[in-house]
Order: C-alpha cells, then sequence, then structure tokens
C-alpha cells in the first residue's frame, strides 16, 4: 500500500501557482505536459526539464500524434520555454496567454482556503487540550516592522516533542501596512533535524489588510529516544514575504 510521507521527496510549488494554474483551462494533454516538465525540473532541483525526446512525452499519456500540437500551443501561450530539448516553466502567470475557467470567483477559493486554515487551528487546538504532541501558538507582525519586503520576520517556535509524529502549528497573523499586496510567504528554519519538515500555507494579503499564514513544523522521528532529545528545542523560523 502506498503510504507518502510529507517528508518524502516532493515539488515545491508556490500556492500562487497551483491556484494559477487550475484555475486555467487547461485540456487533459497540456496538463500531463506540464506536469512531466515541472516533475523533471522543480521536482529534480533545476530550471529546465531534459526531454531527449519530443515523443517521450507519450510516456504519460499524450499520443504521439498529439505532442507537437500541443507542445506549440504551450509554447505560444507563454506556459513553457523550450530550448533544444530542455524545457522550461513560465513562472510569472501573468504572462500567460490561456483564458480562465468559468465560473472565474478568486474569492470563493481565498473562502475555502480560509475555511480549511480554520479547520487546521480547531484541529491542533484540540490535540492539545488531549495532551497530545502538538504545539499551537499565535503572532502577530506589522509589516512596517520590515525596512522592506525583502527583509525577514524572525520568531522563536519552541517545540515540545516527546513522542513521534512531530507536529507544531504556528498561526501567524500579518497586518499589511504597505501600499503593495503580499502574494506570498516562504519559510526557512535554522537548527531542524533532516526528518523534520517547515512549510507554510496561507492567501495572499492585500494593502492594507490583514491576513493568516500558517507554519508547520512536521515529520516523524526516527526512534523515541531521538524525539525525547528534541525537548525544549528552540527553532527560529524565518518568514520571508515576497511578490
Amino acid at each position: 500500500m502506498a503510504n507518502p510521507q510529507p517528508t518524502d521527496a516532493h515539488i515545491r510549488i508556490a500556492h500562487s501557482i497551483t491556484e494559477a494554474i487550475m484555475t486555467r483551462d487547461f485540456s487533459k494533454r497540456q496538463r500531463k505536459i506540464l506536469d512531466l516538465i515541472l516533475r523533471l525540473s522543480w521536482g529534480c532541483g533545476k530550471k529546465t526539464a531534459t526531454i531527449p525526446h519530443q515523443k517521450d512525452f507519450q510516456y504519460v499519456g499524450v499520443q504521439e500524434g498529439h505532442i507537437k500540437k500541443e507542445l506549440e500551443w504551450l509554447i505560444d501561450s507563454k506556459i513553457i520555454t523550450r530550448e533544444g530539448n530542455s524545457y522550461s516553466f513560465v513562472k510569472d502567470f501573468e504572462l500567460w496567454q490561456i483564458s480562465r475557467n468559468k465560473p472565474y470567483q478568486p474569492e470563493k477559493v481565498t473562502e475555502l482556503v480560509s475555511m480549511n486554515l480554520k479547520e487546521l487551528t480547531k484541529t491542533v487546538s484540540e490535540n492539545l487540550l488531549k495532551g497530545e504532541d502538538s504545539t499551537y501558538q499565535k503572532m502577530k507582525f506589522l509589516t512596517s516592522d520590515l525596512a522592506s519586503v525583502k527583509e525577514s520576520i524572525k520568531e522563536s517556535v519552541k517545540v515540545w516533542a516527546t513522542g513521534s509524529p512531530v507536529l507544531v502549528t504556528c498561526q501567524v497573523t500579518i497586518d499589511n501596512t504597505g501600499n503593495q499586496p503580499i502574494n506570498m510567504f516562504t519559510v526557512t528554519a535554522t537548527a531542524l533535524p533532516a526528518w523534520l519538515h517547515a512549510s507554510i500555507t496561507g492567501t495572499p494579503i492585500a494593502a492594507g489588510q490583514s491576513g493568516q499564514e500558517m507554519v508547520t513544523l512536521s515529520g516523524t522521528a526516527p526512534a523515541a529516544a531521538e524525539a525525547d532529545d528534541l525537548a525544549s528545542m528552540n527553532v527560529e523560523c524565518t518568514l520571508t514575504p515576497g511578490s
């Protein structure tokens, strides 16, 4: 039985790009081509995917007779670029020349994201009451505290890890006091063991508005003794806002 874990190798894609892809009117064949290019580029820690033969796209279900046409369409629509057998995904989705799905209601997607973040908060809070190995903290920051959006917000997240698996959730409220929207955040953490992974979920924050970002540290300790050694460990997470 397959049992993928968050700590397994995976493609790191910004939520804004995921939402841009799922709200565009891609055909089934075009999505298969994009998925293969992303798996072989970003999924391998590279900017480009090396695909020796154009017919190789048939191995993900695109019939050979359709490959050339679909590639040309994706290139003309500025979704991908190609140089010989090297393919790149264009992450600037504002350049894409493809219609959106109908009906397109971004505010509804935002509502769904917010609802699920609240459910996560409720679950973690309930786990705390049960004495399970989770921590939940709230922090609030002003973007005016940053000299620029290139600087970072730092806060110490204390991990109480007395067993396995480990789940630490920290809800961060950001007041965007600037005049530009913040479309995404990235998170890095120091002093983490190899099996513990830091991730962040949230929604874009418009200028003059507040938003919530959820930082999660999760993983499965390789042994109970090693998890016990993490008691009272301090992990410094750095949230970096970006456009």
